[in-house]
């Protein structure tokens, strides 16, 4: 078939033959073929001569070969080095290097907990040395301490908040349930109802503007109806009937159900009547629950929540139901005693025999009858019941001092007392100075290093006396007996049980602080130590050696008046503490009180001062006792911080993981590409236009991996940009974040990585700017480039925080929900800015280019070569043109693969088309056998000695056409039916699809309040007896729930756990032995002594015994040998060593060190257990255990510490991906202060503190029996 018979066959249309030279173009075939032959007259012209390529290269084109084949190596390499910057701020949503749940993002909540403690708005420098923390953030497990007084510091802080508590209050049932002490029913003040005249009087000074003391505040508020069904009688005898009996009481009554209106009304009403606060009463039958939230946002403006609180409420002891027992309790007794709350009502108990209502109406006003108490009434309990008679409160010492002296039981206000700002502002002055000095002096670093943490047991002079036996310090603790220490103080969380020592933890911050505030001297401030004192001294010296250089080397130094501000709010404030006493001499009650601070130097403010640092450090609270006799201001105990962990689920690390594919594709492709073309050059012996190589991102880029890619790249480095860098490192043992700026090189980098969106735009705009792109491109890159360079090494992003506490505090439930600020750890702004950069530089280069070449015409448009079917735009853009005398371009074999062009002897691949070609013309005579490409030429006019094919093809469509309309007709219709049919099927597949594709689960109506409850629910019940139960189907019915799961209720279906579920697991799963090896390795060393064990022996072999007495040895002998929790090596060898050392290093010295030195077996294994920690897999090392004969891992039971769990169920997809949901999550907590059962063993780490300490009587003793210094040898533990 002839070239003339092919076209005519095919019949393609804006086909152009030109004479002299013929060629096809636009043609198609099943294998496209290129020619350059000649056709017709000239067809069978052939050269007879020998073929003769010019193979030579000049010394500029050898320069710039050398010179683009180092541009290419060296842009491929800082490809790579761009994923090395990437790699780490991918690892996560938020664009944080290094934001790990342990480490950084465990020490951004330390941060936010710790300002919150101190203030709640505000600006947050996380780039500041003065946010470094003494605290060890490089361990897997990193406990996040929340003090348990903040949800009472959140309440108090929100009182105030007159819209939010009358919001709050009308989901009240009634008034009875506010957790107060009412002293009216009305705003008017016309009705009292205290307890006693006392308390009415103290309601008139000191609680007249507290909303909470009125029963009309939530009376107004609630639904009337459910309140009478519930307390119509009580309400009646106690309230209504007494107000019935006059018309103002009628008119309140009347007036007072169902009052409100809408809320600025009411506000307005509570601010007529001088309501500007509502606080209640200081009650611990209820731990309040907290949630508490911050917002993380990156450069693309997605914000995450991540939790920095979470504490779980739940009911307790009530301890203090006797100060006052409730309005809801008052209510009930009242009622069946028939009196009325109304004072003024003959109803009152205060008109009960002797008194008389009739002496009341002639004298209102100097009434003072009290029918229970002398002189009226000298036969105590010879009347009709008061409030305190009906709590049957003991005539005990204590009841005897605390009515004397505060008040009657049932009538005893507590409130809260926050901080006063002074004090705060002094806490966070000295941290200020303390944190920075140590970070950047290296003597006062070690000077603070060297400071031990020690207890102390500091007793105010005036209480020290021979003849006192001492009870407390909580008035709650009735029952307590006398015992000749001083103890504890009063807690929220008290245990009245215990009566241990009073003692106080003095460190190197509180001690600092202390010496600092006082100008106390060492044996000044530990003679009051009546045990302690060499142990108070051994703190408090060195102490003073770092305080020396404190003061000297502070970059600004501390300001006494910053001191005297602060101990003039805390004298006025009257804080203190007090102690139950008992004179076994003359058998008289002892009332003690001590002031942290007096108005006058005294020896006791160092320790006060020691009070004073805890209390504003969250870890001590004060609460105001106000009774009938004396209003005390107590400051408590110290808490056990309530552990929270980080949520490494929070920080979503999924789009993070597609971002890095990409940029991972986009290198491998670029190195690949340019390893190819590496390779044609060593072919072709470097003989290749070297000018090309400096356009290879350009054109490999959109050949090679499309727009889409290299925007998704580019855009990578414009939120690096936008990003802030920061370094998580330690200084001197406080771990902070450093603003780490890039250097000059990676800025240029980056800024390079940035310039693929101007790519993508460069090759958008080819339609329009084709002419001008080979100019205006580089131009507008490069000034790009240049501005990013510019901005990102003057002002790079620095991490933006601000402290915004809004909370809703539920006073019904007892819950309070938080968000405490914001973190913008990159800016969307920024990003926006930097992509309006690219765009005006690309349009002002543009402009100037356009501007040159009408001042300075170059070549006409219509004369530059058009481009070619097979190279790109930007290809036709952008390579260097060479044509020969027929117009047809040359390009070298290694800059066809840069257009993805692979060429291989006669043949082309396309890889865009995915075609292989045939090159006719292969044999032509072409410099450095380069490939020829000829523009199209499409939809010209055919040319006059080309008529008669013309002719003839239009002939032959002409008659086709109309011997075939009727079946074009109909294949045009079902084309068009087929396309529209598709278009409907791939609408309907998105929406039949949009319910499964809005999960990653690919879970149709998958729903958090629905079906993830549902499977929770079902796990939590199924886990109870059959944790291993294998595959189950999801739709039998044996997993039937009967809850409600309508999603139109106020509150969703709640997925509860088994308080025991704990301990089963510890008992089943947590006993294998791999899991306990993998746990121990995986936990705190420093915790390690505090596993609920008694040891047995010290190793496997059974070499040196530990057991506290002979019968326990026996015992472990006869029932114990199989139990690896017995064995202290199970511990030792698997724990990390160094972290262990660092805090019990010398106890483990003394205690087994020393004694296993003795002898040359000991010394062995001693060295031994140290260097072969951890150093075997844990399945080895489970065969070691075995070995000995261990098969389980045992503890005692205990309640000192929670146990925390962190269960999940995984989610999997039809693509295999697994994904952890959260099913449980609690975490464990030392919980000492409330423990009972450490009175039966108390602990290995009370052993190992016990022969350090020169007071217990075990100092330097061995825990080691049969050595000669062992600590039980001649005593017990009793």
């Amino acid at each position: 078939m002839s070239m003339r018979d092919m076209v005519d066959e095919t019949k393609p249309t804006g086909i152009t033959q030109r004479t002299g030279r013929k060629s096809v173009r636009g043609y198609m075939p099943e294998r496209l073929s290129i020619s350059r032959r000649n056709i017709g007259a000239t067809d069978h012209q052939e050269n007879t001569g020998p073929k003769v390529v010019d193979m030579s290269m000049t010394t500029t084109e050898a320069g710039e070969a050398a010179l683009g084949l180092t541009y290419l190596v060296f842009t491929l390499v800082l490809t790579l080095y761009y994923l090395k910057m990437l790699s780490p701020v991918l690892s996560n949503d938020l664009w944080w290097e290094r934001f790990n749940a342990s480490g950084a993002q465990s020490y951004v909540i330390d941060v936010y907990n710790g300002q919150l403690n101190l203030v709640t708005h505000g600006t947050v420098d996380f780039t500041s040395p003065v946010l470094g923390i003494y605290k060890d953030y490089s361990t897997y497990y990193t406990p996040i301490e929340v003090t348990p007084t903040y949800p009472r510091m959140v309440a108090h802080a929100h009182s105030q908040d007159i819209a939010a508590i009358i919001t709050n209050l009308r989901t009240f049932s009634g008034p009875e349930a506010v957790d107060t002490q009412y002293c009216w029913l009305d705003f008017n003040r016309t009705w009292e109802v205290a307890h006693t005249s006392m308390r009415q009087k103290r309601c008139q000074t000191r609680y007249i503007e507290n909303a909470a003391m009125y029963w009309e505040t939530t009376a107004r508020l609630v639904n009337w109806k459910t309140f009478m069904d519930k307390r119509e009688g009580e309400w009646n005898v106690t309230v209504a009937d007494g107000l019935r009996k006059t018309p103002e009481g009628r008119a309140w009554l009347t007036r007072t159900p169902n009052a409100f209106k809408d809320l600025p009304t009411e506000m307005a009403l509570w601010k007529q009547a001088g309501l500007t606060y509502f606080t209640l009463q200081y009650m611990n039958a209820v731990t309040w629950s907290v949630t508490e939230t911050m917002s993380i946002a990156n450069a693309f403006g997605s914000h995450e929540e991540i939790s920095n609180k979470r504490m779980t409420g739940r009911d307790r002891d009530w301890s203090l139901w006797m100060y006052q027992w409730s309005p809801g309790n008052d209510i009930y007794v009242a009622q069946a005693c028939g009196y009325s709350f109304i004072r003024s009502d003959s109803a009152n108990q205060q008109f009960t025999y002797p008194c008389d209502y009739a002496d009341y109406l002639l004298n209102p006003a100097n009434y003072t009858c009290d029918p229970c108490n002398s002189p009226w009434n000298p036969v105590p309990g010879d009347c009709a019941p008061d409030w305190e008679w009906m709590m049957g409160m003991p005539d005990v010492p204590i009841v005897q001092m605390v009515r004397s002296n505060v008040g009657p039981f049932g009538s005893i206000d507590a409130f809260f007392v926050p901080a006063p700002a002074s004090l705060k502002t002094l806490y966070a002055t000295f941290h200020t100075l303390l944190t920075e000095l140590a970070q950047s002096n290296q003597a006062f670093h070690n000077a603070l290093v060297a400071i031990p943490g020690y207890h102390a047991d500091p007793v105010p002079p005036s209480w020290l006396n021979p003849s006192y036996e001492y009870m407390g310090g909580d008035p709650s603790c009735t029952d307590r007996q006398p015992l000749p220490f001083v103890q504890s103080s009063m807690a929220f969380d008290i245990a009245c049980t215990d009566q241990s020592r009073h003692t106080m933890l003095l460190h190197r911050f509180n001690t600092l602080f202390a010496l600092w505030a006082s100008k106390a001297s060492p044996p000044t401030m530990c003679s009051l130590c009546p045990t302690l004192a060499s142990v108070c001294l051994s703190v408090v010296v060195p102490s003073v050696t770092a305080l020396d250089l404190f003061n000297n080397n502070a970059v600004t130094p501390p300001s006494d008046s910053l001191v005297q501000v602060a101990k003039a709010d805390i004298v006025t404030l009257n804080v203190g503490t007090l102690q139950f006493a008992f004179n076994i001499v003359d058998s008289t009650n002892v009332f003690l009180t001590q002031p942290l601070l007096a108005s006058t130097l005294s020896a006791w403010d160092a320790f006060g001062w020691v009070y004073l640092y805890e209390w504003a450090a969250g870890i001590r609270e004060v609460v105001s006792i106000e009774g009938d006799r004396g209003v005390f201001s107590v400051v408590s105990n110290t808490y056990d911080p309530i552990i929270n962990e980080a949520g490494a689920l929070e920080v979503p690390k999924s789009a993070c993981q597609y971002l890095w594919i990409i940029s991972v594709t986009v290198s491998a492709i670029l190195v690949s590409v340019g390893a190819i073309f590496t390779g044609y050059t060593v072919l072709m012996r470097f003989r290749i236009v070297g000018r090309n190589l400096f356009r290879f991102n350009r054109i490999v880029g959109v050949v090679w991996l499309g727009r889409p890619l290299l925007l998704v790249r580019g855009m990578t480095a414009v939120v690096l940009l936008s990003t802030s860098p920061l370094d998580f490192g330690v200084i001197h043992g406080f771990t902070r974040f450093e603003f780490a700026p890039r250097t000059f090189v990676e800025s240029m980098i980056v800024s390079g990585e940035a310039m693929w969106i101007s790519y993508v735009i460069h090759d958008v705009l080819l339609l329009f700017t084709r002419h001008y792109e080979l100019h205006f491109a580089p131009i507008s890159t490069g000034l790009c480039w240049l501005v990013y360079v510019i901005i990102d090494v003057a002002s790079p992003y620095k991490i933006e925080a601000t402290l915004d506490q809004l909370c809703t505090v539920d006073y019904r439930i007892c819950g309070i929900r938080c968000t405490s600020g914001a973190i913008s750890m990159g800016n969307v702004k920024r990003a926006m800015m930097l992509l309006v950069i690219q765009v005006v530089c690309i349009a002002v280069a543009f402009c100037v280019v356009k501007v040159w070449q009408c001042v300075r015409p170059t070549q006409s448009a219509k004369s530059a070569f058009t481009g070619h079917l097979l190279l790109s735009g930007s290809a036709t853009a952008f390579l260097h043109k060479e044509t020969t005398e027929k117009g047809a371009w040359m390009v070298d074999r290694a800059a066809c693969v840069m257009c993805g062009l692979i060429t291989f002897r006669s043949y082309f691949f396309d890889t865009k088309l995915w075609l292989l070609l045939v090159d006719r013309d292969a044999n032509e005579v072409v410099k450095w056998n380069k490939k020829l490409f000829e523009p199209p030429e499409l939809n010209l006019a055919l040319r006059d000695d080309e008529a008669d094919i013309s002719t003839y093809a239009s002939k032959v469509v002409q008659i086709r056409l109309e011997t075939s309309s009727r079946k074009r007709f109909f294949a045009m219709a079902a084309g068009l039916g087929y396309v529209f049919a598709t278009i409907f099927a791939s609408i309907t597949y998105l929406t039949l699809t949009s319910t499964n594709m809005a999960n990653d689960f690919w879970w149709a109506n998958y729903n958090a309040s629905r079906e993830h409850v549902y499977v929770s629910r079902m796990y939590n019940s199924q886990l109870l007896y059959r944790p291993h139960g294998g595959t189950v189907s999801l739709d039998s019915t044996i997993f039937v729930d009967d809850a409600d799961y309508n999603s139109s209720l106020a509150k969703g279906v709640e997925v509860t756990m088994v308080s025991l579920y704990v301990s089963q697991v510890k008992s089943t799963d947590g006993s294998d032995m791999a899991t306990v090896v993998r746990g121990l390795r995986h936990m705190d060393a420093c915790l390690a002594p505090w596993i609920s064990t008694q040891y047995c022996w010290l190793d496997f072999e059974k070499t040196w015994e530990m057991a506290n007495s002979v019968q326990r040895q026996v015992r472990c002998s006869q029932n114990y040998t199989a139990n690896g929790a017995v064995y202290l090596e199970s511990v030792l060898r698997n724990v990390n060593w160094n972290r262990l050392q660092s805090c019990w290093g010398s106890s483990l010295s003394t205690a087994i060190g020393t004694p296993l030195s003795q002898s040359d077996k000991g010394t062995m294994w001693w060295a031994s257990i140290q260097s072969t920690s951890q150093t075997m897999t844990e399945s080895a090392e489970v065969s070691y255990w075995q070995s000995f004969g261990v098969s389980s891992f045992s503890t005692d039971w205990q309640n000192y510490k929670s146990i925390g769990i962190i269960d999940t169920f995984n989610v999997q997809n039809a693509f295999g991906i697994s994904y952890p949901m959260t099913l449980k999550y609690t975490n464990g907590s030392m919980q000492l202060s409330t423990q009972t059962s450490l009175k039966m063993y108390w602990s290995f780490a009370s052993d190992l503190w016990a022969v350090t300490s020169s007071t217990s009587g075990m100092g330097g003793a061995s825990l080691l029996r049969g050595t000669p210094h062992f600590a039980f040898a001649s005593q017990s533990m009793a």
